[in-house]
């Protein structure tokens, strides 16, 4: 979870699972980290759900609704584009990749770079409806 910057937005400690034998807090609301911050009033409702495992709410806080944010791709800066794929050069550096698992860490690898520096060179821009 850390790796993929997720986090655990449960708080308390009500059980989401009950039966007449056990009281656990199985089941997790899981966020990334924007997002985090946004998850508000998270609890496990007492309301009779017909199952072991109780209901969980919760409210998410969103930004104001009338901004599009968007890339405009015609405006992109592609000599920033250039530059931050030759900074990251060394990343990418040709390796013999003789796993699978080695293979994919390549492929992301070379993933990440590249929409890192397409972001740079081309930001988000926010327009109101």
């Amino acid at each position: 979870m850390i790796a993929n910057n997720l986090h655990v937005a449960n708080t308390g400690h009500q059980p989401t699972f009950v039966t007449a034998t056990r009281a656990e807090r199985l089941d997790v609301t899981i966020t990334n980290t924007q997002s985090l911050g946004m998850v508000t009033n998270w609890h496990v409702d007492q309301t009779e759900s017909l199952s072991d495992h109780k209901y969980i709410n919760f409210k998410i806080l969103t930004t104001d609704n009338n901004v599009i944010r968007y890339r405009n791709k015609k405006k992109t800066n592609w000599e920033i584009f250039k530059n931050e794929m030759e900074n990251t050069a060394e990343q990418l550096v040709p390796m013999v990749k003789t796993t699978t698992h080695q293979l994919d860490e390549a492929v992301e690898n070379i993933t990440n770079c590249i929409q890192k520096a397409y972001h740079k060179a081309c930001p988000l821009k926010e327009q109101r409806e």
